[in-house]
């Protein structure tokens, strides 16, 4: 696939594919915004379409299996669907109709499997969201139907390697793991740092950047919780509080990770 650097037309018959373009690349793949950050790893390098429907067929078949496993395991927890049950209750009587491999996971504390189930959904269910719906896309792109930068296979895949975490521990899991969809959420970050003459790939102006992601991140998800939540004992506004907090608290996380980096740097 060719790339041509084009400015914002100044006619409409060519502003309108370019303003359509702009609004279907969520993650401004392909696209040169004046951030070094983003600028240097653009143009992204395009799959085949035949190994991208091989990559969106085993993602599909892959959430699946997850969703498969979790749904049963939550058919039979009497967490999921008993009002005001803890986290931390134990599972007292499970059915004997479970696989031994169940049974196994039962003698784990109850909160790692329950949790294990909810990360687990939301993993293949965004992943499924990058998989077979967009292969007929991809199959127009090829018989010239569909735009070739509108097409999925053109773009980076949803999901990074999950070794990165190993390698950077929560910078790893957000920036390079975890689907790269909300990276907007940081701009306001960006602008900011770039208002005050931060550099943006200074420790200052990544933070930054990290507490505008976060803070609207945890803000956008809370819109996720419905007004009245369904087997659990707390308010709609307690849940949205949690979810919140979770998102927020990951500055602190990121920001412990870049102190004791430049501590064990500064020494090492």
């Amino acid at each position: 696939m060719d790339y041509l650097t084009e400015a914002y037309p100044s006619k409409l018959t060519d502003r309108i594919p370019w303003v359509l373009t702009l609004l279907v690349s969520l993650r401004l793949a392909n696209w040169t915004i004046g951030d070094i950050s983003h600028d240097r790893k653009q143009p992204v390098k395009a799959m085949s379409r035949t190994k991208f429907c091989r990559y969106a067929s085993f993602l599909a078949v892959q959430s699946f299996v997850i969703l498969d496993i979790t749904s049963t395991w939550a058919k039979h927890d009497p967490y999921f669907h008993t009002t005001g049950m803890g986290l931390d209750e134990p599972w007292q009587d499970p059915p004997r109709k479970l696989p031994s491999l169940f049974s196994l996971i039962q003698a784990m504390p109850p909160r790692l499997p329950r949790t294990a189930v909810l990360a687990g959904q939301a993993y293949a269910c965004i992943s499924q969201g990058g998989s077979l719906p967009v292969i007929p896309i991809v199959a127009l792109s090829g018989i010239g139907l569909w735009p070739d930068e509108w097409s999925p296979h053109t773009w980076p895949i949803f999901f990074g390697r999950f070794s990165a975490v190993s390698e950077k521990g929560l910078r790893g899991l957000w920036g390079t793991w975890w689907h790269q969809t909300n990276r907007y959420l940081s701009i306001p970050g960006r602008s900011l740092s770039q208002a005050l003459g931060i550099p943006t790939e200074s420790s200052l102006g990544y933070m930054l950047q990290v507490m505008s992601a976060f803070l609207l991140s945890g803000v956008m998800h809370m819109g996720l919780i419905p007004p009245q939540p369904l087997a659990t004992a707390m308010t709609a506004m307690e849940m949205r509080s949690f979810v919140a907090s979770f998102f927020w608290l990951q500055i602190l996380g990121i920001g412990i990770e870049l102190g004791v980096l430049k501590f064990v740097g500064r020494y090492h």
